[in-house]
């Protein structure tokens, strides 16, 4: 009988942040006691930053294929194309729900409810106290005087509750402990108090204590569950390293939350960057055990189809991960290169200035500058059986100039420490060329690095998120959640579409902040060879000299500033609007 699979996924946890591995001024009974009576993989691996280890685990491919490759953007939207891990399971029979932290597409098309998830409640990022959210993809709600976590939790119990007859899956993914770090004041006061720590300390550990007992209560809940002798299969993860610079840790901070000294952090290719305790446990069951074999994200699809019974994949495109059951029973799994890349833009250390804005990991690419990506200057690694390569590790940390390659023993040497490159130059030289093949081979894939395609639907109307473009010109820089710097004719951005029908759409800016067009502007906007105009009046209203024709089919939308009185400030353009004439 395939078994219910609930994941559990925390958001920036590291393993140095859980009690079980050795910080004392944690307080996670709940996740320590789930650590001595689960399976432990110590040599599990994410990627650096959210969105891409999301892509992985849900495609069981590598993110880059899948045209994931950073965390705003755009950058984060799962390609269509592709077949996730809801998906897969529905063929075995699974009703599948999702709670939390979504972060694989924003845009029409790329939600968990149009991608395989029959429940989701998707919340807003990291607004941990008062959440909001869509349920299934309906209106806003608010969940004043909650707490994200327990929302969570008391969602995928009813649901599980609701399912007990059939096999489910379950994910439960939690934004805890991603700043802005937050947590009741009486508890950030006992921590202080109790453990003297910094405030910043405190908040960290009073947030994964409340975590800790939502999870408490989850395990509880699923313990009480009748499944009809049905196995629960309870995984738990956190989607990369701890996040040291992003809540402003001093030194001193970060040097007492990482107690097992691993290097790196969250947005490193380093250990702590990559490396996540994976935990599995069997509802009532207390066997513990601990195996060293290199896995990764990608290995969580077929594993879970395996678990379901499927012997064939409802999947076209080849997967880099693999089942895992043989390593869980405690067999010996033939060895598996592990390839980690991320944004040379990221993690983001301090006194970087206007260097971050020229290395904008939010900068679409196009199709020229994908090619010219030199694998030679990217920020990645492999591990090999007990070898790992690191290449431009540090690239991004003050001071320098740093090495451009690292090559580890890990089995000897956990913390990187010593640098083998010398010593085994032929070892260096393959792993080196392995390394630069498959970057090459990541640039050939046709959805790698590529941009969301905005659905126009075939009636009502479509938003788009201006910074979720296709090209944006030299002028203009892509953040989070604006496309910023419009301030002069001539600035061009860029949209891929997507219509299911040929439409006539009358178009609307939105500006972020407030701002609006100075009047005496013009504007085009062209999509299908057709193009309208766009006329700024005093308070920056704007008329049109009509709808836009968009075909039917793949497209762009193309938005120009003809004419501009320079602004007071520059504009931040937030979305487009379109809508039904």
């Amino acid at each position: 009988m395939p078994p219910n699979i609930v994941l559990i996924l925390a958001d920036d946890l590291g393993a140095c942040d859980l009690g079980f591995y050795g910080n004392a001024d944690a307080s996670t009974p709940v996740l320590d006691a789930l650590a001595g009576r689960s399976l432990r993989n110590e040599a599990f691996y994410v990627t650096p930053v959210c969105a891409p280890t999301r892509a992985a685990l849900l495609t069981g491919r590598h993110h880059l294929r899948t045209g994931v490759a950073g965390v705003h953007g755009g950058k984060d939207h799962i390609h269509r194309s592709e077949t996730l891990l809801p998906e897969v399971l529905k063929e075995a029979g699974y009703v599948s729900g999702i709670w939390g932290k979504w972060h694989s597409g924003t845009a029409d098309g790329y939600l968990p409810h149009q991608r395989g998830f029959d429940e989701s409640l998707v919340l807003r990022l990291y607004r941990h106290r008062d959440p909001q959210g869509s349920l299934n993809g309906g209106p806003r709600v608010d969940l004043d005087g909650e707490w994200g976590d327990d929302v969570i939790v008391d969602h995928a119990l009813a649901f599980a509750r609701r399912h007990r007859e059939r096999p489910f899956f379950a994910f439960v993914s939690s934004m805890t402990p991603h700043g802005p770090l937050d947590a009741p004041e009486e508890s950030v006061q006992r921590f202080m108090e109790e453990r003297h720590l910094s405030r910043r300390g405190a908040t960290l550990h009073a947030q994964l204590a409340r975590f800790d007992a939502a999870i408490g209560r989850l395990l509880s809940g699923l313990e009480e569950l009748d499944t009809n002798g049905r196995e629960t299969m309870v995984l738990f993860l956190s989607d990369n390293g701890p996040a040291m610079f992003e809540n402003d840790f001093t030194e001193a901070e970060r040097a007492r939350r990482n107690v097992l000294a691993w290097r790196g952090w969250k947005g490193d290719v380093w250990e702590a960057g990559i490396r996540t305790p994976l935990l599995l446990h069997r509802i009532g069951q207390t066997a513990s055990a601990e195996v060293r074999q290199p896995a990764d994200a990608t290995d969580l699809l077929p594993t879970f189809a395996a678990w379901a019974g499927l012997d064939e994949l409802p999947v076209e495109k080849p997967l880099d991960g693999r089942d895992l059951g043989p390593m869980l029973e405690g067999a010996e799994m033939p060895a598996k290169p592990v390839y980690t890349w991320v944004h040379p833009a990221i993690p983001p250390a301090p006194d970087r200035g206007e260097e971050r804005r020229l290395q904008n990991e939010h900068k679409p690419l196009t199709e020229d500058d994908k090619q010219a990506l030199d694998p030679e200057s990217q920020v990645m690694a492999l591990r090999m059986g007990d070898w790992k390569l690191v290449r431009n590790g540090d690239l991004n940390r003050p001071g320098g100039p740093w090495p451009a390659t690292f090559l580890g023993n890990l089995t000897a040497d956990p913390r990187e420490t010593t640098d083998l490159h010398e010593r085994f130059p032929d070892r260096h030289e393959h792993m080196e060329a392995r390394l630069d093949s498959w970057f090459t081979d990541m640039k050939g894939e046709p959805h790698s690095f590529a941009p969301p395609q905005h659905r126009i639907p075939a009636s009502g109307g479509a938003s788009i998120l201006a910074s979720h473009a296709a090209y944006v010109g030299p002028t203009l820089y892509n953040s989070v959640p604006a496309c910023e710097g419009f301030d002069r004719a001539g600035q061009l951005v860029r949209w891929s579409l997507l219509a299911e029908a040929p439409r006539q759409l009358r178009p609307e800016l939105g500006w972020f902040r407030g701002g609006a067009l100075p009047a005496g502007s013009r504007v085009a906007l062209r999509s299908s060879g057709a193009e309208v105009t766009g006329h700024a009046g005093e308070g920056g209203t704007v008329t049109w000299d009509g709808s836009l024709a968009i075909d039917a089919g793949p497209g762009t939308l193309e938005l120009e500033i003809l004419a501009m009185p320079a602004p007071a400030a520059p504009l931040d353009l937030l979305l487009l609007q379109l809508r039904p004439e």
